[in-house]
């Protein structure tokens, strides 16, 4: 769970940070970790308000939005605010608040972090975080930016299924 948040607050940040507020995008995502498992979703952003939705119903949608952070369970249809505290998180939003002006590769502290952006330099196409509680990369592929839509698909009570 560690290693999810922490890439997607990431993602949020550098979206919040790098992107027009008025920008919204939908992407498929691949989390591929360091044991050789590998998850697949959704992510959708706008207006700061993220939806990061697993493909596997054993897993979970993540929700942001203006009310806080949200783990909808999909089994049982159950919703909690979610209240851990991860303290890489804040490292890495600090980085993402500096963007342009990072490199590739950053190392704050014990966390490697590798940027990779799509061709046009505009948008990640790979995050590669290397820390003590996280080794992942998380690739985001098939994105659609400023596709419309609609807010209630970030909402975490009632979810509405995303098509």
């Amino acid at each position: 769970m560690n290693k999810i948040i922490i890439s997607l607050f990431f993602l949020v940040t550098f979206a919040k940070n790098t992107i027009a507020s008025d920008l919204s995008f939908a992407c498929n995502f691949e989390e591929a970790h360091s044991n050789g498992s590998i998850n697949q979703g959704l992510i959708l952003y706008k207006e700061n308000k993220l939806r990061y939705e697993y493909f596997s119903k054993d897993l979970f949608i993540i929700f942001i939005n203006k009310k806080g952070t949200f783990l909808y369970n999909n089994k049982n249809k159950t919703t909690k605010p979610f209240t851990q505290t991860i303290q890489v998180i804040d490292q890495m939003m600090d980085i993402a608040s500096k963007f342009p002006d990072i490199p590739s590769n950053i190392r704050q502290d014990d966390i490697d972090i590798k940027l990779e952006f799509n061709k046009s330099k505009k948008f990640i196409k790979r995050i590669s975080i290397d820390s003590n509680r996280a080794k992942l990369s998380l690739y985001l592929k098939n994105c659609n930016l400023n596709k419309p839509i609609n807010n209630l698909f970030f909402s975490e009570n009632p979810v509405f299924r995303y098509q």
